[in-house]
């Protein structure tokens, strides 16, 4: 270790607050930098802090081993890797709150390209890559023998299991987004004032700042304001739909069913009569075409609400989205990539770095990453501008097309259950 820094206040250091540890080091005769939150009184806090350093070092061990052998053990490796990224996740979380306790604290960029994370990363990347390779070569095989006769679509799908492909990244940057059932889309801008999609480039609608976002099927706009109030935009003005403190997350349904996540944790249903509580513990929510919320808890664990309970769907996310035509996506806590469900089990998706999602009429994803720079997959790219609907015709029109997206979305699901199987069977 070499010229390692502090940053931060003496003054609430001594006091106990934690301080940014700016770390630079060599490893295999490479540099590298690490930021960490430091204690000037806990020395116990300091050897967690270290201990993921440590982790992270094992891990790339392992990697580099792993990579040498004639049989290649991905799925100790993929275990390995995953149970760094979680711890170094929860390290990150408390380097922000020390980054957010000492003020302003400046940062490079071109450090993140020189962390351990990224190595791994990168390490981890390539493995992924050839091994990809070797399962197409093996699927192909695979499709001959089974007589699959939809190729195109084999080949779409194959697309979404391959890391970057058909992903465009799109202008502006945000916080939170939001795709309708009648194709517009919204977003809660890094200035927390929300913004709509023209076709092209993103339009600002002032007068109310939020920090989540949610679209009804007819385009309105649902949003969590910055003091805690569900409130939503007609077209002209911002109405107030609860008290402040209130929210955590908002979701609306293609239905038009509003839930969101309170404060207490607690998930609450809009009604005719207001606000109906009901059981469970969730931070983020995402509604259902049915109306039924999908939701991630506190320990990060996936729930769907049955309509009676709420059934643990397994895995880890961050953050979840549930489109129209029934896709549920949901971004993976550590490698920060999409998870498709297929019905059964989670298929991760091609892309990365990701922190909020939303999932468009298609299905198709829309995508913030952890630096706020927004993207879209596929089709979702040429969103339409955003509007309102509001005659007879309109919606007929959109409940048709709803209609048409959510069979082609059964089709899509049957074919990548099948492909996955696939891919499982030949791996083991």
């Amino acid at each position: 270790m070499k010229d390692s820094t502090l940053q931060g206040s003496l003054k609430e250091g001594v006091a106990g607050k934690p301080v940014v540890l700016n770390l630079n080091y060599a490893y295999d005769g490479k540099a590298f930098k690490n930021r960490m939150s430091f204690s000037l009184t806990d020395m116990a806090f300091n050897a967690q802090q270290f201990e993921v350093l440590a982790l992270g070092l094992a891990t790339q061990e392992v990697l580099k081993i792993g990579n040498k052998l004639k049989i290649i053990p991905h799925e100790l490796m993929d275990q390995v890797t995953a149970l760094y990224l979680k711890r170094r996740s929860k390290a990150d979380t408390l380097l922000q709150v020390a980054i957010k306790a000492n003020g302003e604290i400046g940062s490079n960029p071109e450090d993140a390209k020189v962390t351990l994370t990224s190595l791994i990363n990168k390490n981890n990347l390539e493995r992924r890559r050839d091994r990809e390779t070797l399962r197409n070569v093996d699927l192909s095989k695979q499709e001959q023998l089974r007589g699959i006769a939809d190729k195109a679509r084999m080949r779409q799908l194959s697309g979404l299991l391959t890391d970057g492909a058909n992903w465009k990244k799109m202008s502006g940057k945000a916080y939170d987004i939001s795709a309708s059932a009648n194709g517009s889309v919204w977003v809660a801008g890094i200035d927390r004032f929300p913004y709509k999609w023209n076709g092209k480039s993103w339009t600002k609608v002032a007068n109310a700042k939020i920090s989540h976002i949610a679209l009804a099927p007819d385009g309105k706009v649902w949003g969590r304001s910055m003091d805690g109030k569900a409130i939503v935009w007609d077209g002209k003005s911002w109405n107030a739909k609860s008290k402040a403190n209130f929210v955590s997350d908002i979701g609306v349904g293609a239905d038009g069913t509003v839930w969101v996540a309170g404060r207490d944790m607690s998930p609450y249903k809009l009604t005719k009569k207001g606000w109906q509580r009901f059981p469970g513990g969730i931070e983020r929510l995402s509604v259902g075409p049915n109306g039924r919320p999908w939701g991630i808890s506190k320990d990060r664990k996936i729930w769907e609400w049955t309509g009676k309970k709420w059934v643990w769907r397994r895995g880890l996310a961050t953050d979840i989205a549930v489109g129209s035509n029934g896709t549920v996506i949901v971004v993976g806590l550590g490698d920060r990539a999409p998870w498709f469900w297929d019905g059964k089990t989670w298929v991760k998706l091609s892309g990365k770095h990701l922190s909020a999602i939303s999932v468009d009429r298609n299905g198709d994803i829309w995508g913030t990453t952890t630096n706020n720079d927004l993207w879209a997959y596929g089709e979702a790219k040429n969103a339409p501008s955003a509007f309102i609907t509001s005659s007879k015709t309109e919606v007929l029109a959109q409940k048709a097309a709803l209609a048409k997206a959510q069979a082609a979305q059964k089709e899509k699901i049957r074919i990548m259950k099948k492909r996955a199987a696939i891919l499982r069977k030949h791996t083991m």
